[in-house]
């Protein structure tokens, strides 16, 4: 996975925020996900078209660290990628 790679939602699907996470639902697959706050973040952010990269940057301001989490997030959006919840821009 490159840092200038951009993710989409895999189908429509239903997101609820729950108080840790998110819960969403594939309709389609009838498949329901549990998403941590860590995971549900880095699913919106892919949701909103911007880059492996640029996730990790936001989440680095965001969050005050030290770094960017890049290495987590790419191995986050793999595991996305691997639920069928996500899938690259083509």
């Amino acid at each position: 996975m490159l840092d200038t790679d951009s993710f989409e939602e895999n189908g429509p699907c239903d997101a609820q925020l729950m108080s840790d996470g998110f819960v969403v639902y594939q309709e389609e697959l009838e498949k329901v996900h549990y998403l941590n706050p860590s995971a549900s973040a880095i699913f919106e952010l892919a949701r909103s078209g911007i880059t492996v990269g640029e996730m990790a940057a936001y989440l680095k301001e965001t969050h005050d660290l030290p770094e960017a989490p890049l290495e987590d997030v790419k191995t986050c959006v793999a595991d996305l990628v691997d639920k069928g919840l996500l899938k690259l821009c083509s």
